[in-house]
């Protein structure tokens, strides 16, 4: 809207101008005697002339009529940068990545191990268990309690058929801080948004 304003005060400028050069020359002209003008009408011409450089004037002063083009060519070159900036904003807006897991490899996700106990009795192991799993490079973000869902045989569960390998040396690192976990696949995650190198480790619960 502001760059239609200032177009609109550009071409009154110059209209101005174009009007004023005419008068200008006609005056001029009659004054040396080129041209031959009645001289009432001289006087008027010259009347006129007097009266289009106080418009002029005022109009350029008040900011109504505009003569230098290049504030306008200033407008419009930010206006283009602006468009390309926001241009290059939607782009990396539509070309990022959904997720963090999205952004990152599978193999470059740590190991995420989740603990679940059937009872408080074994919160000392859990706590074993999470210090060795830390110590091996994994997430072990907490140990939940989960009465009799849990299994009859301590094990760790992958839930991925590719990640069987790296839930066969979580089971080993286990095993070798004292903890006896044999690794078990669990199916029908393959097709779940299930993250990548999530595994679960669950303690037996007691022999009845």
């Amino acid at each position: 809207m502001a760059l239609g304003v200032d177009v609109m005060h550009l071409v009154i400028g110059w209209t101005c101008v174009g009007v004023f050069i005419c008068t200008a020359v006609i005056a001029i002209l009659s004054t040396v005697g080129l041209l031959r003008v009645d001289e009432s009408f001289k006087k008027q011409l010259q009347t006129v002339l007097l009266v289009e450089v106080v418009v002029i004037s005022v109009g350029v002063f008040l900011g109504l009529v505009k003569i230098d083009p290049r504030p306008l060519d200033q407008q419009l070159e930010a206006g283009q940068k602006a468009e390309q900036t926001l241009t290059t904003i939607e782009t990396s807006k539509t070309a990022a990545p959904p997720s963090d897991q999205a952004a990152t490899p599978a193999a470059e996700l740590t190991p995420r191990v989740y603990i679940q106990i059937p009872d408080n009795a074994h919160r000392d192991v859990a706590d074993q268990a999470q210090s060795i799993l830390r110590d091996a490079g994994c997430l072990a973000p907490g140990i939940e309690r989960v009465g009799t869902k849990a299994p009859s045989v301590t094990e760790l569960r992958y839930f991925l058929p590719a990640e069987q390998s790296l839930a066969d040396t979580i089971s080993g690192q286990l095993k070798a801080g004292g903890i006896d976990a044999p690794s078990r696949f669990v199916s029908g995650f393959e097709n779940a948004s299930i993250r990548q190198h999530h595994f679960e480790l669950w303690f037996a619960k007691p022999a009845s």
